[in-house]
């Protein structure tokens, strides 16, 4: 098995904040009903697939 890692080139402090803060921070919103809703964005889709699901189609196959 081969190890693929996605590198992100980014060519400022600033850039990289940025790309964390876009990954991980978190953000919240209030519904009508009065519930708090707190989500983190998490790594965008993979060719349009969260990345559960990617991980869950290829684990009996990872190559």
């Amino acid at each position: 098995m081969t190890a693929h890692i996605l590198w992100v080139d980014t060519t400022t402090n600033e850039e990289a904040r940025a790309l964390d803060r876009a990954i991980w921070d978190f953000s919240t919103r209030e519904e009508p009903d009065g519930a708090i809703i707190t989500q983190a964005p998490g790594p965008a889709p993979e060719n349009g697939q969260f990345w559960s699901h990617a991980l869950d189609r290829i684990k009996d196959d990872p190559d």
